[in-house]
């Protein structure tokens, strides 16, 4: 396939998922306008300001959803759809009841991505935890955890139950014959009170797994701007090859030939063609003095 034509299809996906985000902010903006009203500590701030308010805080969280449904469409272009499953089998799961699993996902009107396992669950939080303090930097150093040390996890085998466990994942995806699990968010770095539950959640996954993988920590983009150090706490717990930051994410899952600064060209026309700029003003002046 021809660059031109990845483009083409990157921008569509971008119009799609953008279309689709003015669709949602649309539908919900006026309901979370007016639940601001028993808000007195906004008492003091006009309409304008508290409109304003209510549109940032709702797009920030509705457009880090959409980014990852883009992120997950894009890498189907670079390596098939079937190197994306909606459904990881981990531990002890019968092929049988993979398939009963997938079919009622995809009935119940579901797209999230995730892992089930027959593993216990208790256990496998158990053996992350451990995992996590094991390789904990020490003393304010970085962690020396790499993706060749995270197979250690898999030695520990929780014991198997009847009950299947299901657990999402923001991307998965299998490229040159290994499964990577990754959680993404938006730019933000996660607190010391935070962090740690956030890598337990992702070395449960593993453990539920039960098979080597690779695992990443990613971010939409980057919090103290691309080309300088990135200085997240993470880092306590996560090797530099488990994290990609920005510019890093986009092209490990962009197509061959589209680089960062094209994908940031596309989104920006993908932005304009659908006048996301005037709708959302339009919006957010649709609900002050009605």
């Amino acid at each position: 396939m021809e660059i031109k034509e990845y483009e083409d299809k990157v921008k569509n996906i971008l119009i799609e998922k953008i279309n689709s985000l003015i669709d949602s902010l649309s539908r919900d903006f006026k309901k979370n306008y007016n639940k601001k009203e028993n808000n007195w500590i906004l008492g003091d701030f006009d309409e304008k300001i508290i409109s304003n308010m209510v549109f940032v805080s709702t797009f920030e969280s509705k457009s880090g959803n959409m980014m990852e449904n883009i992120a997950t469409d894009i890498i189907k272009i670079k390596l098939g759809e079937n190197n994306v499953p909606l459904i990881l089998k981990g531990a002890n799961i019968s092929d049988e009841e993979y398939n009963n699993f997938v079919n009622g996902h995809i009935k119940g009107g579901k797209n999230a991505q995730g892992i089930i396992s027959k593993f216990d669950l208790k256990e496998c939080k158990k053996i992350a935890s451990r995992f996590r303090e094991d390789n904990r930097g020490q003393d304010r150093q970085n962690s020396s955890l790499d993706q060749q040390k995270l197979y250690q996890i898999i030695k520990d085998k929780p014991k198997i139950t009847d009950i299947i466990t299901f657990k999402p994942v923001d991307l998965i995806y299998l490229k040159d014959g290994k499964i990577n699990l990754m959680e993404i968010k938006a730019g933000g770095d996660l607190d010391s009170s935070n962090a740690p539950g956030n890598i337990d959640k992702m070395f449960t996954w593993v453990a539920m797994l039960g098979k080597e993988c690779n695992l990443y920590f990613s971010t939409l983009y980057h919090k103290d701007g691309e080309g300088n150090l990135w200085k997240g706490g993470i880092k306590k717990f996560l090797g530099n090859d488990m994290i990609l930051i920005g510019k890093q994410f986009w092209e490990e899952i962009l197509p061959d030939g589209i680089n960062f600064d094209t994908f940031k060209k596309l989104y920006f026309e993908a932005c304009s063609e659908v006048n996301l700029n005037k709708k959302m003003t339009n919006l957010i002046k649709s609900v002050i003095s009605e």
